[in-house]
């Protein structure tokens, strides 16, 4: 993250193994996730996935004219609109998972793109309030955002996932946005979100 690497193993033994199968390597390598694939611990792998962030300031300069409804959470038209969705591309948009107000835009069959955000908080969860202030930094909006097929390259996920964010923004959070896809990354640079890192998961059990 920002020309700093950072890695979080659960225990010793696999701190050890780590250092020894990086040690000498500069931080491209290291950014380079076929050098952790031969890693003999390392079983599965979840990424990498290039970590963007802002404001809703960044992102109300960029908000796009369109027609966008706000729904409650775990509304029956997103719940429709997953059903169509391939479940690998539904997973990986983590829409089943949004805990806020969702973004949504209407096409012929009903909601054809949706954005919305799961916060996640900045210390003690029983500590976040209204404006999402933990009194130990700022609660984090991870946003999510999932089109139609069929309604793709239309620009409505920018459109979405605009008026996601902006709404998280009135609640204080700092934007969070995790892509693997290309697709995914240039949605988050059209809002404003700025690239600063990736992430790379292990399954080391």
């Amino acid at each position: 993250m920002d020309g700093q690497s950072l890695t979080t193993v659960p225990d010793a033994a696999t701190a050890a193994s780590i250092r020894e199968h990086l040690g000498g390597l500069d931080l491209a390598q290291v950014r380079d996730e076929t050098h952790w694939y031969g890693w003999v611990g390392a079983h599965q792998h979840l990424g990498p996935a290039h970590l963007s962030y802002g404001t809703g300031a960044d992102v109300i300069s960029r908000a796009l004219p369109g027609q966008v409804e706000l729904l409650p959470p775990g509304a029956e038209e997103l719940t429709a609109l997953l059903r169509r969705t391939d479940p690998s591309e539904g997973a990986e948009s983590g829409m089943a998972e949004v805990t806020s107000r969702i973004a949504v835009a209407h096409g012929p069959t009903g909601v054809v793109a949706a954005a919305g955000y799961r916060r996640w908080a900045a210390g003690d969860e029983s500590r976040v309030d209204e404006l999402g202030d933990t009194g130990t930094g700022k609660a984090v909006a991870h946003l999510s955002v999932l089109t139609a097929a069929e309604v793709r390259g239309q620009h409505l996920a920018p459109l979405v996932a605009a008026a996601a964010a902006i709404e998280a923004s009135r609640h204080g959070l700092l934007l969070q946005w995790r892509a693997r896809p290309p697709a995914s990354r240039r949605v988050a640079a059209r809002i404003g979100l700025r690239e600063l890192g990736w992430q790379l998961s292990l399954d080391c059990r």
